[in-house]
């Protein structure tokens, strides 16, 4: 089925699956959210759908393609913390690209807040910089006490770097 994006981009459309409520086992959805579907009479009407659903033994399935960026790391990031029984990094949505671990980069594609939690124990010594689009040194704090989630407001194209002290 298509369905008419939210946000900027006029004309892509999206491609789904549309589940509805009581065809999935709730236990089996493992992200949803809202979209424009087209009801018996051909109008648009919001329904919450299932993004992403899984078999409960570590495969995956998208039922949507062209989320936005900002739904993509959140959900991903919330199904392997889940499967791994850890903690998501990314603790809200935002409009950046995460690498995580122990040098972790979130690279920013438009101005946002990244909330993180990191995998550094409370008050370990960790260094944060941040660099503006043009590689230019924005903020560097060096042997800073890591207290979770570690937040940061961060400009379009800005990298933010959070790595074990040096």
């Amino acid at each position: 089925m298509e369905l008419r994006p939210y946000g900027d981009v006029i004309g892509l459309g999206q491609a789904a699956n549309v589940v509805r409520p009581g065809e999935v086992v709730a236990a089996r959805i493992a992200a949803s959210g809202p979209l424009l579907v087209s009801n018996t009479s051909g109008r648009l009407q919001q329904e919450t759908a299932p993004y992403l659903v899984t078999d409960g033994e570590g495969r995956f399935l998208w039922l949507i393609n062209q989320l936005h960026h900002e739904a993509f790391t959140v959900i991903v990031g919330q199904s392997v913390a889940r499967a791994t029984g850890g903690v998501p990094v990314l603790v809200a949505p935002a409009k950046a690209h995460v690498w995580s671990g122990t040098q972790t980069f979130v690279l920013a594609y438009g101005q946002t807040e990244v909330s993180l939690a990191l995998p550094f124990a409370p008050d370990q010594p960790i260094d944060i910089t941040v660099y503006d689009m043009r590689g230019d040194l924005l903020e560097e704090g060096l042997g800073v006490p890591y207290k979770a989630p570690l937040k940061r407001d961060l400009d379009k194209y800005s990298l933010l770097v959070v790595e074990s002290a040096r």
